[in-house]
Parts: C-alpha cells; structure tokens; sequence
C-alpha cells in the first residue's frame, strides 16, 4: 500500500470471491471451457445433474462447506483486514484518520424471468456443453454472493482495530453494499434480448465476448435440437488458446475441475477473457456515485460536497436529486419483520413526519421488533405522506434484503437513503438469530403406555 499511495487516509477495496469459489463456479456452471484432453470433462450442467456429479454442483458444494466454516472465507478476510491497518498502523502519522472501505460484491442476475431459462452464456467453439442459465441456477449463484457479503458486512461490524502503542482511536473499518444501484442492469433483466446481454450498454457486467460493442461478426445463435440460444464468435477469431489458458483453470487448488488441467495457469494472458462478470463503464460509473456519496454520508472529511451544475435559460422547478440506497445486510443478525415495520412506517412514523418535519422514533421496545426510524432534513423540511411512505417502505424496506432460501422469511436488516440533504433511516435495534434460524418449529409423540405425550416447540 505505501509503495502504491504513500500514506492514503482513504483506501477502498474489494476483496475477489475466487477463494469462496465464485470463478470456478462460472467456468464449471456458466462458460465449461474447451480442454482438449477432456472434451466432456464438465460433467452434466446443474439442472440435468440428478446426481451431484458434474463439476458445476460439486464446485457449488464446496462454495457452500468455505462459506460456512468459521475457519474459511471468514477467518481469511479479518486476517486480510489486520493485514491492511497493520500496514496503516505502520506508516500513519499520530492521530492521522484512517478509513477503510470494502465494496460487496453485486448479485449478477435477476432471477425471475423466463427468457434465460433457454439461454447459455457458451461458445459454440470455446466450450464443451451449452449449460443453461435456468432460475434455479441463477438464484444459487445469487446467494452465494449473498453469503458473502453478508459475512463481510459482520466481520467488519465486529471488527476491533489491532492494539498498537501509541493507539491511534482515527482508524476505522467500513462495509459498502451497492448492490441496490444494479437493478434494472444485470443480466437476464426483463425486457432485454440475448444479445443484450453482450451489447447492451444498460447491462453493467461484461459477458465473454470478443467485441465491446456488436459488430455482426459476433451474434447469437440457436441450436438445432433443443432450442438452447449461445453466442458464435467471428469465423476468423482463433480465440481458442487464449480462452483455455484464461478461463480452462483455476487460481483456488482446491476447486473441482477436470482431471489432468493445470490449476494454476488461471488469469494470464487474453484481456477479453479475463473480464467477464466484472463491470463495464455503466458499472464502473454508478459505482464511483454510490462511494462517493457514501463517504459524504460519512463525513470523510476532503470529500467534496455534491454540486449542482449550473442552470442554464429561466428558472424551472428544482428536480428531485438521485437517491442513494445503503443496505445494512443481515450479517449483524440485527432485522425486523416487514409488515411490522411497515405498519410503524405507515401508521405512525409518516402521519407524524408530516406534521413534524426531520424526527427520530423508536418502535417496538424491549422486543425483537425494536426498531429506529429517522429523517433527517434541512429546517423547515416536511416531507409529503407519499414521499415519506415511499421512500421508507418502496425504496428501503422493500429495496434491501430480499427474499432467498439464506432469508426466507423475507427478514429486514434495512439501511439508509440519501437524497440530497434529506435521509430517511430504518435501523433495527436487537440482536436475533441469524435469519436462516430465524423461525424453527417442530412437533414429537411419545408413547407413554396410558397415554401419548405431544411435544410443539418454535421460535421465530
């Protein structure tokens, strides 16, 4: 860090998923690279897979078992955090600010539409098979990311600076969630073609594709007895070698691949095979905003304040300034229930807001349902019913932490949205069961010779 910036007072980063097996899960499931020495050495694609043997389950299984030791991708990444500060710790000045930002990872999919479900992200001569991105798939892999982030969001949550004499009490560790700012650009998002998913500009994440923008060289095609639409690149691209030397291993030693590959020739060589599922512009862009404006959220001081670009001929009614949504996750273990805080938002929080103008309110106390909800404005601010109801349930509650086999009894961890000077803010307030726990119930008999003894017990 030091040869790269000196002594930086703000670092952002993102830590790769390869480890959690994210790139091996995208070559076995998504592209099955051409390897000459085993053609067919993917095995079945997941939803053909009955038995858990192609490598695109077997990859996914093992992202699971490292998600979920305590001594894998959680004890990797507090180690790679005292890694940095101690690097900070190092070279700050006394008393010298130190903030440390990690971006989360984005889900890559919508996972609703149909349309994908007869799509492969394949080559017709750079891969072996043609895996479709059916919804199953799609949402496994979105969970996987979410996983991910969520233990990152807790590790840093928990996270205690390394003791260092003299302490410095200026350094501090930050968590970023910027998937919200994806949707509408992922890929498979309604109302987007096959193509699309290789041009399209509103799509935000490269696909494995040989050029930036459609040529007609390049152009999906469909085959011929199961219907399955992939991408056929340019007759006279010899692209072969460079997608096998990028895309045909992996960095991770232990991530399942065909017997014989060479697991650590990965990420060298072709620029166009090393980018898929990184983002484009559009992404780069959007991203940089949402930092940005977080740091303003978070006082950082140097940062600039947002600047309104001058207007030009008369005067014309103010816009609504671009709202940022910050999510909290559920890694804190910290939610609520939707309709109950959605009955606080509704029933009492916004008739009050009306009247009142910037409040803070506590609901729920001394439950599990405890929750504070606050807006904060300029003086003299009174936010309008549907404004404040929108922005609070639409945006916030309904925005953050959907629905998903990891959450599935649609827990809120909630977070922030910023619009220009105005804030609206849901933040839950008890410690609960991680939300997979969350609800638990069963049911037992016994035979006690005179008589049966019943049993029901749950939470939740």
């Amino acid at each position: 860090m030091k040869e790269r910036a000196g002594q930086p007072d703000i670092v952002w980063g993102m830590f790769g998923g390869n480890n959690a097996f994210f790139g091996a899960i995208a070559r076995a499931c998504i592209y099955q690279p051409i390897l000459l020495e085993h053609p067919f050495g993917w095995g079945p694609p997941w939803d053909e897979d009955s038995d858990g043997t192609g490598l695109c389950k077997k990859n996914i299984q093992q992202a699971e078992n490292f998600l979920n030791d305590p001594n894998g991708i959680r004890k990797e990444f507090a180690r790679a955090l005292n890694d940095i500060i101690t690097v900070a710790q190092d070279t700050q000045a006394l008393n010298q600010p130190f903030d440390l930002y990690v971006s989360s990872y984005v889900h890559f999919f919508d996972n609703t539409t149909d349309a994908c479900d007869q799509w492969s992200f394949a080559h017709d001569r750079l891969s072996t098979g043609k895996p479709k991105l059916v919804k199953e798939l799609r949402t496994i892999i979105n969970d996987k990311v979410q996983q991910l982030n969520d233990i990152q969001a807790d590790v840093i949550k928990n996270y205690e600076i390394p003791p260092r004499t003299p302490f410095n009490p200026n350094f501090r560790v930050h968590n970023s969630q910027p998937d919200s700012i994806f949707n509408g650009h992922r890929f498979c998002e309604p109302n987007h073609t096959f193509e699309d998913q290789y041009y399209n500009q509103d799509v935000w994440l490269w696909n494995l594709q040989y050029y930036d923008e459609k040529t007609g060289e390049e152009q999906g095609v469909t085959t011929t007895n199961n219907g399955v639409e992939f991408m056929a690149p340019p007759a006279s691209l010899d692209a072969t070698h460079g997608f096998q030397t990028v895309l045909g291993a992996d960095t991770n030693p232990i991530a399942s691949i065909p017997q014989g590959n060479d697991a650590n020739t990965q990420q060298y060589g072709f620029g166009w095979t090393a980018r898929p599922f990184h983002p484009k512009f559009g992404g780069h862009t959007a991203l940089k905003d949402f930092f940005i404006q977080q740091m303003r959220n978070d006082q950082i001081p140097g940062v600039k304040p947002a600047v309104s670009p001058p207007s030009q001929g008369p005067p014309t009614s103010p816009s609504t300034p671009q709202g940022v949504l910050v999510c909290n996750g559920l890694g804190s273990s910290k939610y609520v229930t939707r309709d109950i805080v959605k009955d606080s938002i509704q029933n009492s929080f916004c008739p009050d807001a009306v009247i009142k103008g910037p409040i803070q309110e506590r609901y729920n106390q001394g439950t599990p349902e405890e929750v504070v909800i606050t807006l904060q404005g300029p003086n003299g601010f009174k936010p309008s019913s549907d404004d404040c109801t929108k922005y609070l349930l639409a945006v916030i509650t309904d925005g953050c932490d959907s629905n998903s086999p990891q959450n599935p009894a649609n827990y809120k961890g909630v977070g922030i949205e910023t619009i220009g000077d105005i804030a609206y803010t849901i933040q839950p307030q008890a410690l609960r069961q991680p939300v997979v726990k969350a609800i638990q119930y069963g049911c037992d008999s016994s035979y006690k010779a005179q008589f049966n003894e019943y049993t029901v017990w749950g939470h939740g």
